[in-house]
């Protein structure tokens, strides 16, 4: 929804490099891990100790469930454009990446590189002798299917 009101207003969608600012607008960015746990831990505290945020919750929770049965469905056009987007490569926002430091961005680099990580083999040719069914199984269909999966590499 927030992709379409940028493309309504006819304001580019940016994500976030290295190279934003902090004051850079209209910047689409990832909120790093760490911020979350600890304010998703500060929330949890206070909910549990306010009676009165417990009721605003369960209200917040009702008239959210009423906006999900009233609002329209976005277009196919627009899921279709989203789904087709590349965000892997999003950088941590500039507001909230500044206050980071050199190695909490270096963590989340090697969590991106490990997230990104797709095995060539499968788990049944690993640790598998070249004699047994299932190794020679994927092997016979990895060489069949080769030419498809190559096809569809080259139109991601």
């Amino acid at each position: 929804r927030i992709y379409d009101l940028h493309l309504f207003l006819g304001r580019p969608v940016q994500f976030a490099t290295a190279e934003h600012k902090q004051d850079s607008e209209g910047v689409f960015g990832r909120v790093p891990q760490s911020i979350l746990d600890d304010e998703g831990s500060h929330l949890s505290t206070a909910h549990e100790n306010s009676l009165d945020l417990q009721n605003m919750y369960r209200v917040s929770e009702n008239a959210y469930k009423q906006y999900l049965k009233s609002r329209p469905n976005p277009s196919s056009e627009s899921i279709r454009r989203v789904k087709n987007t590349d965000m892997s490569s999003m950088a941590v926002h500039p507001l909230l990446g500044s206050g980071l430091e050199k190695m909490e961005l270096d963590h989340l680099q090697i969590v991106d590189a490990i997230k990104g990580y797709k095995s060539k083999s499968t788990i049944f040719e690993i640790n598998s002798s070249s004699k047994s069914s299932a190794s020679e199984v994927m092997r016979a269909k990895r060489s069949k299917d080769t030419r498809l999966v190559d096809k569809f590499n080259r139109h991601r």
